[in-house]
């Protein structure tokens, strides 16, 4: 199942990530790039706002950057495309923990239930994705934003 890149880069599991990454590569002919992962549970008091900006960061930065949120599928509604079908977004536990283990397999880094950030460039070699673990940055979202007060 592939969504359009104008629809938030929602990614359902493992496999769509990767394709997903792999289209928009191709899309703009790179080999590397930067793809940020939001771990983003739609219980998350983040996920109103970060789902929101997904669409712009995708629609004006997706040549640079690709910014994708597993475990949903569906589609946001997009000011420049009147005539496209919205679909609520829908999300399912078991593919965003597919995803999230792809992370904790290959790092040291561990979901704890809130909401994360990881940031790594991302290389395409022989039609292969190899990702920079070494230099790979994780947030958690939740420890920045202790206090509760929107900035």
């Amino acid at each position: 199942m592939s969504h359009e890149f104008l629809q938030g880069h929602f990614v359902l599991d493992a496999d769509e990530m990767l394709s997903t990454i792999q289209e928009e590569f191709a899309r703009y002919d790179k080999s590397k790039g930067l793809v940020i992962f939001l771990f983003c549970p739609k219980s998350s008091r983040y996920y109103e706002q970060l789902a929101r900006q997904a669409d712009f960061w995708n629609r004006y930065s997706d040549k640079y950057v690709t910014v994708l949120i597993p475990g949903y599928v569906g589609t946001l509604s997009c000011e420049d495309e009147p005539y496209q079908d919205v679909v609520q977004t829908e999300f399912s536990f078991d593919a965003f923990k597919a995803c999230y283990e792809v992370f904790e397999k290959e790092t040291r880094w561990k979901y704890e239930g809130g909401t994360d950030l990881i940031a790594t460039i991302v290389s395409k070699h022989d039609n292969k994705l190899q990702f920079d673990y070494q230099n790979a940055i994780a947030v958690s979202i939740n420890s920045l934003d202790a206090d509760g007060i929107p900035i």
